[in-house]
Parts: C-alpha cells; sequence; structure tokens
C-alpha cells in the first residue's frame, strides 16, 4: 500500500476552498473534496448539479501539484 498524501481545495465554482483530505491518488482526495463541496452547496440552498474546483497537494516535501476536476452530482 502506498503511503497517503494530503490535499487540499485551493478554489472551486461554488466560492468554498480549503479543507483537508488524505488519499494515496490524487483522484480519489477528489472524490471526497467534491461529496464535502456539494454538500455544502446543498447547505447554502444551491441546486448544483455541477461544480469544477482545483486541488493542490500539501503532503511535507512534494512540489505541490495542481490537479483540476469537475464533478456531476448524479442522483440514485
Amino acid at each position: 500500500m502506498s503511503a497517503k498524501k494530503t490535499y487540499t481545495i485551493e478554489s472551486s465554482s461554488t466560492k468554498i476552498k480549503g479543507g483537508r483530505f488524505k488519499s494515496s491518488s490524487p483522484s480519489g482526495a477528489a472524490k471526497k473534496a467534491a461529496s464535502k463541496l456539494f454538500r455544502k452547496a446543498a447547505k447554502k440552498n444551491k441546486s448544483v448539479k455541477k461544480i469544477t474546483f482545483c486541488m493542490r497537494e500539501t503532503t511535507s516535501g512534494s512540489d505541490k501539484n495542481h490537479f483540476e476536476y469537475t464533478a456531476t452530482r448524479v442522483k440514485l
């Protein structure tokens, strides 16, 4: 199992940023971040179907790489 890295939300289309997400891959952290963004948007009574956000790796000793994602909410 690879070591877990930490990521934070730099910016998003919902103007929400921050948080700390741990995962071994950037995509795993992005899934967790997307869930949090949709939850926070729902609390503000925003009906959001699609969120675009940028994440930055914050692991000590890393290159602080940026990753951009677009998340879509699918109700089951």
